[in-house]
C-alpha cells in the first residue's frame, strides 16, 4: 500500500491518503461487521437514512445535555484552539484504563448489537 501526497491511486484501489489526511465528512456511518476498518461511509446511502437519523437525534440530545458548544455554533474553532497537556484528563479519571475498557456497539447480524473492544483483547493465559 502506497500513501504519497498527491499521488493518484489506481482506479481499483482505495485512496488511503485521502482517508487518512483528507477533510472528514460532516456525518459518517459504517457497518462495522462488514467494514471493520471503516472505509465505506454509508451516511449518504438511502437504505441507512433511518439509523443515521436515530444516531443524529441521540448525538444532538447528548450534546445538549452536556452543554457542548457545537450545539450553538457547529463550526466553532474551540477544539482547534484547545491546549492539551500530557496529563490532560488524568486528574479526574484513569484515561488508559478507560480506553482499555471502552467498547462500542457493532451490528452482529443486522438486528442485535454486540460489544466490540477499542483495543485488542488481552489473553488471560
Amino acid at each position: 500500500m502506497l500513501m504519497l501526497a498527491g499521488a493518484k491511486p489506481a482506479a481499483d484501489t482505495t485512496d488511503y491518503y485521502r482517508l487518512a489526511f483528507g477533510k472528514r465528512p460532516s456525518e459518517e456511518l459504517y457497518h462495522l461487521s462488514n467494514d471493520p476498518y471503516q472505509l465505506n461511509n454509508l451516511a449518504s446511502e438511502p437504505a441507512f437514512s433511518a439509523p443515521l437519523s436515530d444516531h443524529r437525534t441521540r448525538v444532538l440530545a447528548k450534546m445538549r445535555e452536556t452543554n457542548d458548544p457545537r450545539v450553538a455554533d457547529p463550526q466553532t474553532s474551540l477544539w482547534d484552539e484547545a491546549r492539551y497537556t500530557p496529563t490532560y484528563g488524568k486528574s479526574t479519571f484513569d484515561r488508559d484504563a478507560f480506553i482499555e475498557a471502552y467498547v462500542y456497539k457493532a451490528v452482529g447480524n443486522g438486528v442485535r448489537f454486540k460489544d466490540q473492544p477499542c483495543l485488542p483483547v488481552k489473553s488471560t493465559e
